[in-house]
């Protein structure tokens, strides 16, 4: 990151546990807000850079569910600007979608939200899917979106 210049970096299947404190996996210059799974995989995280105001919104947290709800204080905005970004087990890149991919799908159209993902994000030897989405309905306030293959 420190080569890239990213306000936000919102990161899936961190894996990470209450073994791994905020200060191992810092970066300078960033907030980091994270929930974690509590079994094996999965979890979220998101850095922040430091110039950006934002409020956590603990309020909305499911134990059943694994997000993360952060405002961000954009003034500069004329509109309200959403993003829905995740692990959203819905394949966007499918020939046939099933019934929750085409729900998603009529929602994103009806909104008006644009998929800024355009490549697989889970390969495997025998398949390749787009699950891990990012929805926006300002899709010219963002320069690039893609996947970061660690």
């Amino acid at each position: 990151m420190q080569h890239q210049y990213l306000d936000i970096l919102v990161l899936n299947e961190t894996r990470l546990d209450e073994t791994i404190s905020n200060s191992e996996i810092s970066i300078d210059k960033y907030t980091l807000v994270r929930n974690d799974r509590t079994r094996h995989g999965g979890g979220v995280a998101m850095y922040i850079r430091n110039s950006i105001n934002f409020n956590l919104r603990n309020d909305l947290h499911d134990e059943a569910l694994e997000f993360l709800c952060v405002i961000l204080d954009k003034i500069e905005f004329l509109g309200i600007e959403n993003n829905i970004i995740g692990d959203l087990n819905c394949n966007m890149s499918a020939s046939i979608a099933d019934n929750n991919t085409k729900h998603l799908l009529e929602l994103s159209e009806s909104y008006q939200y644009t998929q800024l993902i355009k490549e697989p994000t889970r390969v495997t030897n025998s398949s390749s899917t787009l699950i891990d989405l990012f929805l926006t309905n300002e899709p010219n306030n963002f320069t690039s979106a893609g996947v970061i293959v660690l």
